[in-house]
């Protein structure tokens, strides 16, 4: 066989095109737990995009889960032993931990985020073969900061809501893992996600589903604080895991976002002009914080 009788698709690597020889690698395996939501959609996607052969795990599937082989699962009340039966039946190669819940109580943010995280750990060590855990964590877990300052991976970590503490409680575990050599593993701390399906609890969620309903005659009274904040479009945020997960000498822990500070009135009027709608009839309520 001569170099000329394989003509190698541009979409194959370079690495495997070498010398005209064209070596199709075995796909990589991802499984994202929380893949129903706005975030985990978008990491099957670029994951898919990546070349991982994807498996999407939730309690129930939705439409965009679609393309890819569907588990239903409870993270939250599974034990480690159906995980680990789970990771080792597909041959997971990364598993990223998507899932964020919310709640009223102390109790009910463990519940819905650290309860997963502590079933995920334990699964991870019961396998043969450790799956690459990626942690999908937010800047929150610093806390609020003084205008102007930028918020690195060694900023003193700070959370001022029961949200924040259990979101910081995940990472902390995954890094004490990480630390001991129990696992292979990297947290991403990511700055406010915005783009389509927005948490409904979130600020921007709940403003863009109000601009929907709202009376396009009488107008809204919009309650905004007079805050500032770091905000990424998710499928920069997604794509940026993706890397992490594929790379090993990463540090165990990142922060992704723009670095920009913006006004959270400024983001109400990007919503606005968005939705079409004329400013005057969305009225900010400033809130002090």
């Amino acid at each position: 066989m001569t170099d000329e009788a394989i003509d190698a698709p541009t979409s194959v690597p370079l690495a495997f095109r070498a010398r005209g020889v064209v070596t199709v690698p075995v796909a990589r395996r991802v499984l994202v737990l929380g893949a129903t939501g706005c975030r985990g959609r978008e990491l099957c996607a670029a994951f898919a995009a990546d070349g991982y052969e994807v498996i999407a795990a939730a309690r129930g599937p939705v439409g965009h889960t679609h393309p890819y082989r569907f588990v239903p699962i409870d993270v939250v009340t599974a034990d480690q032993y159906e995980l680990s039966e789970l990771l080792a039946r597909e041959g997971v190669q990364v598993v990223v931990n998507a899932i964020t819940g919310r709640g009223g109580t102390a109790r009910a943010m463990y519940e819905a985020n650290v309860r997963p995280m502590e079933n995920l750990l334990a699964a991870v060590r019961l396998v043969t073969v450790d799956p690459r855990v990626v942690h999908v964590g937010t800047i929150l877990e610093y806390g609020s900061v003084v205008t102007g300052t930028t918020i690195r991976e060694n900023t003193a970590l700070r959370p001022d809501s029961l949200y924040a503490e259990s979101r910081l409680a995940c990472s902390r575990l995954v890094l004490t893992a990480i630390r001991r050599g129990e696992i292979d593993g990297v947290v991403v701390r990511l700055a406010t996600t915005i783009g389509p399906y927005a948490f409904l609890e979130s600020f921007l969620g709940s403003l863009a589903l109000t601009l929907y309903e709202m009376d396009r005659v009488a107008g809204i009274d919009v309650p905004v604080y007079n805050a500032r904040g770091d905000y990424v479009d998710v499928l920069d945020a997604a794509a940026a895991i993706v890397r992490a997960a594929g790379c090993p000498a990463v540090d165990p822990w990142v922060n992704v976002g723009r670095g920009i500070a913006v006004e959270a009135r400024a983001m109400v009027r990007c919503l606005v002009r968005a939705a079409g709608l004329s400013p005057a009839l969305v009225r900010n309520a400033t809130r002090a914080r």
